[in-house]
């Protein structure tokens, strides 16, 4: 079973952990995770560096499969 990511764009509305597409310039991008609060913005990264983010409640974990 395959898991989707849903990334959003913009900022947050609420403080939380997120899973972040961030780009490190010339085209290059990656993914980390990051924590976002409302009123400082981002731990690690500034505004301009997260192209994309996904909330990490919304992410399922893995499940291995039974045989």
């Amino acid at each position: 079973m395959a898991s989707e990511i849903h990334w959003q764009t913009g900022t947050p509305l609420k403080t939380g952990k997120y899973l972040v597409t961030v780009s490190y310039g010339n085209g290059i991008y990656g993914t980390q995770s990051d924590y976002y609060h409302t009123e400082d913005g981002w731990t690690y990264y500034n505004d301009g560096s997260v192209v994309a983010w996904c909330d990490l409640k919304y992410i399922e974990p893995y499940k291995p499969i039974e045989q």
